[in-house]
């Protein structure tokens, strides 16, 4: 391939590039689901630290101001309706009001989570509202008291910029349980390190393109 032939297809290289490093940015981006089953909970419930860790694993921190309540997660009883088997995620104790927020390493696009349906029990009116880094409301979710039969609810919270969610119930002892969620469902458009190579394909393309143009010019 001779000189003139590669100024021609510089550019072409540099655009394939560009638009593919692109293209995978949008498709790599595959939600992740949080399902807390890999957790051992012994036929019983596993509370505080290990939960705090399994969250940190996928850059979720647990924070709350009630000194009581921590995250938990229990097996699936006979009162609360299978979603994703064995597990899922509540906050420690009843009869009580309480939030706690769950915050992203990652803002996210959207944040999704299954409310589980109702055997033999009720829950109490609830709320989960996204918030910005500069702590403004993006939207909210919630529902009113919930009685047995109730099936299970899958809600989604809408970005971008999800930095945190803040959950609230009031569950006091006439409301039954508290919210208790299953899969977490968190999607970001951050593209991931395989993207970064073919972008940089582009970029060198392109300095290669005008290291060449410039040669050009100053051979005329």
């Amino acid at each position: 391939m001779n000189y003139r032939e590669r100024i021609r297809l510089l550019p072409r290289l540099v655009l394939a590039g560009i638009f593919l490093g692109a293209l995978h940015a949008t498709a790599s981006a595959s939600p992740v689901v949080v399902d807390f089953d890999s957790l051992d909970t012994a036929g019983v419930r596993l509370p505080g630290a290990p939960i705090v860790s399994y969250l940190a694993s996928y850059g979720i921190s647990f924070s709350t101001s009630y000194p009581l309540i921590e995250p938990v997660v229990y097996p699936y009883p006979y009162y609360i309706t299978t979603v994703s088997a064995p597990n899922y995620f509540s906050p420690d104790g009843m009869a009580t009001f309480y939030t706690y927020n769950l915050g992203f390493s990652t803002p996210l696009d959207s944040f999704g989570f299954t409310r589980p349906g109702l055997g033999s029990a009720t829950m109490a009116q609830w709320t989960a509202t996204a918030y910005s880094a500069a702590d403004t409301v993006l939207g909210s979710v919630g529902e009113n008291m919930l009685f047995s039969g109730a099936p299970a609810a899958t809600f989604t919270l809408n970005g971008p910029g999800i930095d945190h969610v803040q959950f609230s119930s009031d569950a006091h002892s006439w409301a039954g349980l508290n919210l208790s969620v299953d899969n977490m469902v968190l999607a970001t458009s951050v593209p991931e390190p395989s993207t970064w190579p073919l972008l940089l394909v582009g970029l060198f393309g392109l300095g290669a393109f005008h290291h060449l143009s410039r040669r050009k010019t100053q051979r005329i």
